[in-house]
């Protein structure tokens, strides 16, 4: 998706309860800090889990 001259995408991690989903957004979060780029994470207000 572009919006003006900047480049920005949706991505959603799914899958199982205990299959890796947590790990997997730490790891693209702190990959996007190495790489300088931007991350934004949300949260539902309806998940009542351990964040």
């Amino acid at each position: 998706m572009y919006h003006g001259s900047q480049r920005w995408w949706i991505e959603i991690i799914a899958g199982a309860m205990f299959s890796g989903k947590s790990e997997e957004l730490i790891r693209r979060v702190l990959r996007a800090t190495i790489g300088q780029d931007r991350a934004q994470v949300f949260k539902s207000r309806l998940d009542g889990g351990y964040w």
